[in-house]
């Protein structure tokens, strides 16, 4: 399930609207979807991001977008643990503060 409910609803949203903008404007539906047009849109948009973040990047943002949209399960133990030790680490160094 897709924790993020407002990117949902803003996906849908968005897409409801070109959909409604195009026909309101007399357009036909089918006309919309045109391969040509989208394989237009959708390849410069990705061929744009490669350009300007790098191949090795861009495909890291795959990985990056599951791991928001379906975090890992995250222990409260271990993470109080590991800020507790880090408490105690930083009480016994000197840390340079400037």
């Amino acid at each position: 399930m897709i924790k993020k409910i407002g990117a949902l609803f803003g996906l849908i949203l968005g897409i409801f609207s070109i959909i409604g903008a195009f026909i309101i404007e007399g357009g036909v539906l089918n006309k919309l979807f045109l391969l040509p047009a989208l394989i237009i849109v959708f390849g410069g948009t990705f061929a744009a991001t490669i350009v300007g973040i790098g191949l090795e990047n861009f495909f890291k943002i795959f990985k990056l977008i599951r791991i928001a949209y379906f975090p890992p399960d995250y222990d409260p133990f271990k993470i109080n643990l590991c800020f507790r030790r880090n408490g105690e680490r930083s009480k016994t160094r000197r840390f340079a503060y400037y």
